[in-house]
């Protein structure tokens, strides 16, 4: 498993090409690199290739409590589906919260996420984790279809609109992150989801790239945005939307590490500095914090999950206080 996580990394930031040849890796080897190894490249690919192999095996592989969930698609292909996790004990009308998995809008799937939703069923969310057909098959254009028919098949199964809950929220990680942003701020993809605009009206994300400009044009942000300079990029970019004030009715919270080796913390800053003025937006930077750090959030104590728990636990409260 180790070595298949370190050649899907590889590939994904090596073109897209797999990673031949590649070593077997074991974590009794990958350990031996020890810590010593993995501060010294701390910030850096690197270091999030050596640390997601402890991550899956924390996250996936541990004793976290998961949440039941039941499978809905939207549509007829096989990614084409969300899961919806209510809490034990649901109101009537419990605050919603749609959370995106990250996996660099091509890998993941949300039964590995259902250790965060059980985390948000206790907050009192009803909690949705869609998917989506993936990139390099599919772009954002595809991926906002997707997305709009989930919302709206998820407005049917929770029979009422979502402007009618008492909360309406997006969360996501990552790529994950990305398209809760998109969601929150793309009037075209609320449009054919049949939403107002002001159907969503929090969002929270981390480690996500937020502004496309400030990333690596690697394989992977061309299979979902297409070339620089392009309409159809633009179109893809969280920060392009903010600065056209479509933000304006939302409040954000932005979670990033200082040294975060896959989104690089200024792509965060970029889009606060789109944001528009009077839009309440916070920023929660994690000193010395990486991509994996703020995606263990859910099991691991630290300034993540402070930041989330705040955020989300006095939303919650709120609604049904």
């Amino acid at each position: 498993m180790v070595a298949r996580y370190y050649a899907i990394v590889r590939a994904i930031y090596c073109g897209g090409q797999p990673a031949h040849g590649l070593p077997r890796l074991h974590p009794r080897a990958l350990d031996g690199v020890g810590k010593h190894l993995r501060a010294l490249i701390k910030g850096s690919l690197l270091h999030e290739i050596l640390s997601l192999p402890f991550f899956w095996a924390q996250s996936v592989g541990s004793n976290l409590p998961r949440a039941r969930a039941e499978r809905l698609f939207y549509g007829p292909g096989r990614r084409q589906y969300y899961l919806l996790a209510k809490p034990s004990a649901a109101a009537a009308k419990a605050p919603l919260l749609v959370y995106l998995h990250g996996g660099s809008w091509r890998w993941g799937k949300p039964e590995f996420f259902l250790a965060h939703a059980a985390v948000l069923n206790q907050l009192g969310y009803t909690v949705a984790l869609p998917t989506y057909r993936p990139t390099p098959e599919a772009n954002y254009a595809a991926i906002r279809e997707d997305l709009a028919a989930m919302l709206r098949h998820l407005a049917g199964a929770l029979k009422m609109g979502f402007e009618s809950l008492p909360g309406t929220e997006l969360g996501g990680m990552s790529a994950g992150g990305h398209l809760a942003a998109m969601i929150a701020l793309d009037p075209q993809l609320r449009a054919e989801a049949g939403l107002p605009a002001q159907a969503f009206r929090r969002f929270a994300v981390l480690g996500a790239p937020l502004d496309l400009e400030l990333m690596p044009d690697n394989f992977i942000i061309r299979s979902l945005a297409g070339p620089r300079g392009e309409h159809a990029f633009r179109e893809a970019n969280p920060a392009f939307w903010a600065q056209k004030d479509s933000g304006q009715h939302l409040s954000g919270l932005l979670v990033h590490g200082t040294h975060d080796g896959m989104v690089p913390l200024a792509s965060a800053m970029s889009f606060a500095k789109c944001w528009p003025k009077g839009a309440p937006l916070q920023i929660a930077r994690e000193e010395k914090g990486t991509h994996l750090s703020a995606a263990s959030w859910f099991f691991k104590t630290g300034a993540p999950r402070q930041a989330l728990m705040k955020w989300w636990g006095t939303a919650a409260a709120g609604s049904t206080g």
